[in-house]
């Protein structure tokens, strides 16, 4: 983020860096796009949504998206920040390569799952998370709801 054109000194980027903000990780579909299956085997005609999703790089590009997920950045008073992430997919790796590093987020705090249910892969990457960011790893607790006790 660059600082306002009218604010020479940078007050503007130290007070960005003081708010809490939401990053949108994903905002696609549980297969995410573009669909392996239009590229493989196109349709006729090809899938416009699929065909635009590889017209761009994926970072300029709308239509490329990784599956429903949302980083919470939030900022105590004393400018400490908390990161919830909410919904773990298919596509977590590609997010944090392009959404960790661009906003520097050093640690995952809380995870929250959308689903009643974890398949492997959720458990897979909540472990994989665990594993890689350091802090508050050590007090984290899977929880599980018993679907025949809802």
């Amino acid at each position: 983020m660059e600082p306002a054109a009218t604010d020479p000194t940078g007050d503007a980027l130290a007070a960005a860096a003081a708010a809490s903000s939401l990053v949108f990780l994903g905002t696609g579909c549980s297969g995410a796009l573009p669909d392996a299956r239009c590229l493989i085997q196109p349709s006729a005609p090809p899938c416009t949504v699929c065909s635009q999703a590889l017209s761009l790089p994926p970072d300029r590009n709308p239509n490329y998206r990784c599956n429903t997920s949302l980083l919470i950045d939030y900022c105590h008073d004393n400018d400490t920040h908390k990161y919830i992430l909410i919904a773990v997919g298919k596509t977590f790796r590609e997010q944090v390569l392009r959404w960790f590093v661009h906003h520097k987020v050093p640690s995952v705090d809380s995870v929250l799952s959308m689903f009643g249910w974890y398949s492997q892969v959720t458990i897979e990457m909540m472990l994989m998370i665990k594993s890689q960011f350091s802090s508050p790893s050590s007090r984290w607790t899977v929880l599980q709801q018993d679907s025949h006790t809802s």
